[in-house]
Formats: structure tokens, sequence, C-alpha cells
């Protein structure tokens, strides 16, 4: 089946899509990751976020990250 990917840069919608069965804390997680994008991309918001990104905050949302990309990994692996 050739089928073209959703266009968008929204990470639940697009693992909705895909029907991966996710947690409602893996989907605000992804939900949260794409807020990063839009907020890193606008001039107004860019400020407010650099604030945000203490190393502590950085570090944690590195680690759920990353726990996200090991699991993706395995689905992908079991497919």
């Amino acid at each position: 089946m050739n089928k073209t990917p959703p266009f968008s840069h929204n990470l639940s919608y697009i693992a909705e899509k895909a029907s991966i069965g996710m947690s409602d804390k893996k989907i605000d997680l992804l939900e949260e990751i794409s807020d990063y994008n839009l907020e890193a991309r606008y001039p107004d918001e860019k400020l407010s976020f650099y604030k945000k990104c203490t190393l502590d905050f950085t570090s944690a949302k590195m680690q759920q990250i990353e726990e996200m990309r090991e699991w993706l990994l395995l689905l992908i692996n079991k497919s």
C-alpha cells in the first residue's frame, strides 16, 4: 500500500493516523513536543520558551523523549 503520509507536524495526529495505540501519558508528551516545535518557530514565543528551558527542565524532557523514541523503535521492530 503506497499511501502518502499526513502532512502535519502534529505528532499525536500522526500517531493516531498510524493507528499506534498509546496511553494518555504518551499522547500528552507528543502534544507537548509538538508545542515546542511551534514555540521555537515564532518570535513572540521564543523568549518565553527559552526561559522555560532550564538544565533540569531540558534534561527531564530529553529523558522522556528518549524513552518515547525507544518505545517507538520497539514497535517498528515488531512489525
